[in-house]
């Protein structure tokens, strides 16, 4: 009699067994699925990223600085940019960055920044002065191309604490960027070639900051100036140009 009460207890409980080892089968099934998905999503990213990886440069913007180095964490990217120079571009993973900027020769680091690099993208990151005394990081994309048959110009304000900057070509009335209007510190606009020099004038009494010679402003080609000055210092200019997305290959440093 016990045996006949036992037998379905115990089949029961082999059904529950099996039941329960194959819906934990299924379930590893479905987890290793995912995780084999996964994988192949994180190798299909960073072979993109291998194929088609972001370009960055280092434009040293900080006035009376020493040789600077720019490093991505521990992994040192520049070295020894002085005061004005302009790096030739660098492959670099297109991902999440942690910029670090430090003078050469020294223990630990002076600034930091973090940013997001896409594939295929071009960045400039600049040494720049900071609110007070010390050094920031900008990383900023390079909208390079000009319109079809024009020149751009592309204005980078780094001078904190001076207002109503005003840059303009001289001769002409009309300024190409007016700082009291325009924000963000990063401007451009699009020209017809020519032959022109450049004014700035900025300050409460709006006076003359610095000027650059004259020029030729070639089509399809990007002429970039860094304005940049330290507190209670006189104002900078840096310049370079870019054809297409070719990387500059010289700088000029202006002051007044």
């Amino acid at each position: 009699m016990r045996l006949r009460l036992l037998l379905p207890i115990v089949g029961l409980a082999m059904v529950a067994v099996l039941a329960y080892a194959c819906s934990t089968t299924a379930r590893q099934a479905k987890v290793a699925t995912a995780d084999s998905t996964r994988a192949r999503a994180v190798r299909a990213v960073s072979e993109n990223t291998r194929r088609h990886p972001a370009m960055v440069r280092f434009v040293n913007a900080m006035p009376n600085s020493a040789a600077l180095e720019l490093g991505q964490d521990s992994l040192l990217l520049f070295s020894n940019v002085v005061f004005g120079a302009v790096s030739p571009y660098k492959a670099v993973p297109a991902e999440a960055f942690h910029f670090t900027l430090r003078r050469a020769a020294t223990v630990g680091y002076d600034a930091s920044s973090a940013a997001s690099l896409h594939s295929d993208e071009r960045y400039t990151v600049l040494a720049v002065p900071d609110t007070g005394d010390g050094m920031a990081v900008r990383v900023i994309r390079d909208d390079l191309v000009p319109d079809s048959g024009l020149a751009r110009v592309r204005l980078i304000d780094a001078t904190p604490g001076i207002t109503n900057m005003v840059f303009a070509i001289v001769g002409q009335d009309e300024p190409l960027f007016n700082a009291a209007h325009d924000s963000g510190g990063i401007h451009f606009r699009d020209v017809s070639p020519t032959t022109a020099g450049f004014r700035v004038r900025g300050g409460p009494n709006g006076q003359m900051l610095v000027s650059l010679k004259s020029m030729a402003l070639a089509a399809g080609t990007t002429y970039t100036f860094v304005l940049t000055a330290r507190a209670r210092h006189p104002v900078t200019a840096i310049s370079f140009a870019d054809v297409g997305k070719e990387a500059a290959v010289a700088s000029s440093v202006a002051r007044r």
